[in-house]
């Protein structure tokens, strides 16, 4: 309908959001023959995709005059280049260098259960028998679902700004809380080493000298499930054994570390 608006937080705040690109405000006071609103349906994106359109980022596309906030948000959309999932037990997130849309497909039990989120330009998904499609567009956040019930991704499609395809798209499983081994060992004066967590939650990783004293402190805060590198610079330590030591949730990660100046 006329006077609708559209484009994230900043919709329907009076300013250049019609069809004519005049503000939002006045739109609805005109007939639907003399101003339409520039807006696209989440269902209409879906079926869209089904029927082959091979770029979720083509959605934004559109011919219809845009207002000057519309115009500002797609030229100032940064390109993606590398996209990579993070598949859990509890969803899908994802990380990107830039602006993402998606489709995915998915297969699972009849038992799986999907929450998309409410933060994407278009956000939704749609189940028939043991799969479903989810596509969103222009994410707010790097949720992208939370889920109940074993899933596989079986096909993923990512498009980026301008409806270019992003070819690059890995997809990463945390299985099991550890560290791999930290590296260079020995180091001097940087060593970097990569947690793998599996379920959000309080994260805490740290430096111990042999005598139990924290040296330093990597982070100590909540993340969600990924994997993760932290680097420690020993440039202001003393030459000697080392604890690097990673704690969530009950489980707990040590491993020797040997700086040498």
């Amino acid at each position: 309908p006329y006077g609708q608006c559209t484009y994230g937080s900043w919709a329907c705040d009076g300013a250049a959001d019609c069809y004519d690109g005049s503000d939002e405000a006045d739109c609805g006071g005109r007939s639907s023959s003399d101003a339409k609103a520039r807006s696209i349906d989440s269902s209409t994106a879906i079926k869209s995709i089904e029927k082959g359109l091979k770029n979720p980022a083509d959605v934004i596309k559109h011919n219809a005059p845009l207002g000057r906030k519309a115009t500002g948000f797609e030229s100032k959309l940064q390109k993606a280049s590398d996209v990579k999932l993070i598949k859990t037990a509890e969803g899908l997130s994802y990380e990107a260098d830039g602006f993402v849309g998606f489709e995915i497909t998915l297969t699972h039990g009849a038992d799986f259960e999907i929450d998309v989120t409410s933060a994407g330009f278009i956000a939704q998904a749609n189940t028939v028998g043991n799969t479903t499609k989810v596509v969103v567009i222009n994410n707010e956040t790097n949720e992208l679902f939370s889920s109940t019930g074993e899933y596989e991704i079986t096909n993923v499609i990512a498009g980026t700004a301008n409806g270019v395809e992003i070819s690059n798209v890995n997809i990463v499983t945390p299985k099991a809380f550890g560290l791999n081994n930290a590296y260079p060992n020995p180091f001097n004066p940087t060593t970097s080493v990569e947690l793998a967590l599996p379920t959000e939650g309080f994260v805490s990783v740290k430096i111990y000298n042999l005598m139990g004293q924290v040296v330093a402190t990597l982070h100590e805060g909540h993340l969600s499930a990924n994997t993760y590198s932290f680097t420690w610079d020993g440039v202001d330590a003393a030459s000697g054994m080392y604890l690097l030591k990673a704690e969530a949730a009950g489980n707990v990660d040590v491993q020797k570390i040997m700086l040498m100046k």
